[in-house]
């Protein structure tokens, strides 16, 4: 199948003239370089309007250095969040990712809000999240909140919020090559220009990969019987970000192109896909301080969309698939709003907002490829608008003690109007012990896909769906020192009129299940018991992971357990070794998954040489099909994978 790409040349442009320069100031701290104070004190923003510690801070939180990760051998955004407590990261048969947080998904990953620095960042017609768009070299790391994200963030949240955070206050980058087997090569690099009070970000990442061997099982359903066959999997990509820093203003400025291939209708295994993702965005921020009061405006457009050819699509076998008429120009978001901040005095502190947001589509169209025609539609095209109210009271009266209540008013043009609450009381013990009990729902509007899509036998949207509500109870004890920080939590989560499809008729359908439960464990741990050791450890547990239920029926594919653990070691300047566990319990029709990788580093003034070897066990790495809830098996990754890469710092 020919495959259509953009054009990539501008973001090998933008590499040589934005990232390798020479005249620019000493490169960016290394974190094996800090101390264990600086640390154990890291502060997160993801849940808050301003920079607090994870101790203190009314959620659940997780964050994870990409340096750290990279210790680990863990070289994609992808593999850095399967990393992540709570969160499990496979394959769709078409080829693109479900995120899957406490066992909350959809298979284009509408239950999961993702934010590039303060942004949202989702595909208006789908809701899918860029995955494989944001260059990696520019990522200082990733916040994660289990739970919904209530006040805050409003829809799209109610599994949990991803939090990319790009680097900034520094000078200097980095420009980075990595290559493997399946003509697999990687380009990425990152250039942080200060001057003054102006900061400036530029980097681009461009990936291309042939793709390794995935082999399809045969599969036997309703009398039909899918031969075993294989597909050339692969994924690439083209990114360039830039940011703009000025004082409190804040400009953004993203595109990107992935293509990922899978296996369309009819599920043989000739029958190839290439399903591909564009995305623009430009974003705008400022903040106004004054004696009591902080003021932020904010603003985005948020333009992406799909493109999805197919091998075998035409009744002639040629060609063909859904495309966005008008190349997705009006597949787009508009979004902006205002939040006031008012300190009265240290103990009390009132935090308001107000957002609008226009989604935006245009007709989903089926087409033949080879003649252009256009066959029909499966989405017409339409718009909505959204308006938002939310507010959070802070009471940290002089004890131990802090108390959070806010809401979130929520007007939707289609579907209507519903209110959120957060409450939260937080026990600090002393500097190190803390204990949070947390309360916060969830608020989802249905996607356009599921509210209109209409096509023969595929799919059949439902304009009567409710907006999905995941109300959370989390209990938590975190403990903090030099050495180590530490969060356990239990949760429970109550579903009311959750989205969810159904395949048994042959036909995509949405419904508003029945009301249901899920409660579970988590357990995350950073250790570091030198300047040159490094551990990383957590545990996931969901108490009725991999059961049926028929209220729930996406139950069936949680894994009860899931288990993560890496550490690195700073042998000495040059050389750097660490490796990391992550496995995955059994679900569905999949059994247990390990995957092992490893990573060495050998290091020279500011050029380093990296080795990597992924699936060190040469484990089958297979999936459930969560795509259609039937006993087939996705492959999901190669064997035993050597990479070897080369980064330059300056």
């Amino acid at each position: 199948m020919t495959k259509r790409r953009g054009s990539r040349a501008f973001l090998l442009l933008f590499t040589i003239m934005g990232v390798l320069p020479g005249s620019i100031l000493a490169g960016e701290k290394d974190p094996f370089d800090m101390s264990l104070e600086e640390l154990v004190n890291v502060v997160v923003t993801v849940s808050s309007h301003r920079p607090e510690k994870i101790n203190e801070t009314p959620a659940i939180i997780s964050r994870y250095n990409v340096k750290d990760m990279e210790g680990l051998g863990l070289y994609t955004l992808r593999d850095i969040l399967s990393y992540i407590p709570g969160l499990t990261l496979q394959d769709h048969l078409f080829g693109q990712t479900f995120v899957s947080m406490r066992g909350v998904y959809e298979g284009f990953n509408q239950k999961i809000l993702f934010l590039l620095d303060a942004t949202p960042y989702y595909m208006p017609s789908h809701s899918d999240i860029p995955l494989l768009g944001i260059p990696l070299e520019a990522i200082s790391h990733i916040e994660v909140i289990r739970g919904p994200g209530a006040v805050y963030y409003g829809t799209n949240a109610t599994g949990g919020v991803i939090k990319v955070v790009t680097k900034k206050d520094g000078a200097g980058g980095s420009v980075s090559l990595r290559g493997g087997k399946n003509n697999y090569a990687n380009i990425s690099g990152v250039n942080q220009i200060t001057h003054g009070q102006h900061q400036f970000l530029i980097a681009a990442e461009i990936q291309h990969d042939d793709g390794y061997k995935a082999i399809y099982p045969e599969y036997t359903s309703g009398g039909n019987t899918f031969n075993e066959g294989s597909i050339d999997k692969s994924e690439e990509m083209s990114s360039l970000l830039l940011k703009y820093h000025y004082s409190d203003l804040i400009l953004t400025g993203q595109i990107f192109e992935s293509h990922y291939s899978g296996i369309a209708q009819p599920r043989e295994a000739n029958n190839f896909n290439d399903l591909s993702y564009q995305g623009y965005l430009a974003a705008f921020e400022n903040r106004w301080q004054f004696s009591i009061a902080t003021l932020k405006l904010f603003a985005d457009h948020n333009r992406f969309y799909p493109d999805f050819l197919i091998d075998e699509f035409t009744s002639t076998g040629g060609q063909g698939g859904f495309q966005m008429a008008h190349d997705g120009q009006s597949n787009y978001r508009n979004h902006g709003g205002a939040q006031l901040t008012l300190t009265f005095s240290p103990e009390w502190e009132l935090f308001s907002g107000i957002e609008w947001e226009k989604r935006s589509t245009n007709e989903y169209q089926v087409h033949d490829d080879e003649t252009g025609a256009v066959l029909g539609s499966i989405m017409p095209s339409f718009s909505l608008q959204e308006r938002s109210l939310y507010s959070q009271v802070d009471y940290r009266p002089r004890t131990a003690w802090r108390f959070s209540l806010g809401g979130r008013h929520t007007n939707n043009s289609l579907i209507g109007h519903d209110t959120v609450p957060r409450i939260a009381a937080i026990y600090q013990m002393d500097q190190r012990n803390s204990f949070k009990a947390l309360y916060s729902v969830g608020f989802n509007t249905p996607s356009f896909t599921q509210l209109r899509a209409d096509f023969d036998d595929i799919v059949m949207g439902n304009p009567n769906l409710k907006p999905e509500k995941v109300a959370t109870l989390d209990l938590a004890y975190s403990y903090t020192s030099k050495e180590i920080l530490f969060t356990a939590n239990i949760f429970n989560l109550e579903a009311e009129d959750f989205i969810l499809s159904d395949r048994a008729s042959g036909t995509i359908r949405f419904f508003n299940a029945g009301e249901f439960s899920r409660s579970g464990a988590e357990l995350d741990l950073q250790y570091q018991t030198s300047y040159q050791i490094k551990m990383l450890s957590n545990l996931s547990y969901h108490r009725h992971g991999n059961t049926s239920n028929d209220d729930d029926n996406t139950l069936i594919y949680v894994p009860k357990f899931t288990f993560n653990l890496g550490g690195s070691y700073d042998i000495n300047r040059s050389h750097r070794t660490g490796a990391s566990v992550r496995y995955i319990g059994a679900r569905a029709s999949a059994k247990e998954l390990w995957l092992i990788n490893f990573d060495y580093r050998y290091q020279v003034d500011k050029l380093s040489l990296i080795t990597t070897l992924e699936n060190l066990a040469d484990k089958t790495v297979q999936h459930p099909n969560m795509a259609e809830f039937n006993h087939r098996l996705v492959p999901a990754g190669q064997g035993i994978n050597l990479k070897l890469g080369i980064k330059y710092k300056f």
